[in-house]
């Protein structure tokens, strides 16, 4: 039998900020130098282009947004 944690998270925004904005920042937060979007793209387990049009708005499937909250929630948040 494998137990899966279960995680909550609460995200306090603007009225005028979505949460895929908030997203959006949290990514580019974490962009540096040395760990540019293509490993971040990685670590989520998502092809770069996939990343790439999330970050600049465009849609992406629902297994995306899982991804990138278990890619944060390891980031330490």
């Amino acid at each position: 039998m494998v137990l899966s944690k279960i995680y909550t998270i609460t995200i306090l925004t603007n009225k005028d900020f979505s949460i895929k904005e908030w997203m959006i920042e949290q990514t580019n937060v974490r962009i540096t130098n040395r760990y540019k979007q293509t490993h971040i793209a990685e670590d989520i387990g998502v092809h770069n282009s996939q990343l790439s049009r999330f970050m600049s708005g465009n849609t992406v499937t629902d297994a995306f947004y899982e991804k990138w909250f278990k890619w944060y929630l390891i980031q330490g948040s």
